[in-house]
């Protein structure tokens, strides 16, 4: 077996330093995952420091963006329709008013079939 000296000693310790120098740490590292993405401010305990989409990320904020306006929890309840009353619009569930007025004239697609 070889004997490890002083200078064997030396020679790694300068090696590790060289080693770390040139692979610098991110200048706030809890802002990078070791993959070095970024995946918001988040704080020590867990909890983010940043806005909602800074924590969410673009997933969330598209999803949100896409459903907050157009559907509601009520119509995605199973085997349930959510307005019931046929010919009214989803937005507008109300009797006696028509969810889509056919004003244009007759074309061959529909061959006038709603006159």
């Amino acid at each position: 077996m070889a004997k490890i000296t002083s200078f064997s000693v030396l020679i790694l310790a300068v090696s590790f330093l060289l080693s770390m120098s040139l692979f610098p740490q991110p200048a706030d590292a809890s802002e990078k995952n070791p993959t070095g993405l970024e995946i918001g401010k988040w704080s020590e305990n867990g909890q983010c420091r940043g806005t909602i989409e800074e924590c969410n990320g673009p997933e969330i904020r598209r999803s949100t963006v896409e459903t907050v306006r157009y559907i509601s929890y009520d119509a995605l309840i199973p085997n349930r329709v959510f307005c019931s009353l046929r010919g009214l619009s989803y937005y507008n569930c109300v009797p006696n008013t028509t969810a889509n007025p056919y004003q244009r004239g007759c074309d061959t697609m529909s061959g006038c079939a709603r006159y």
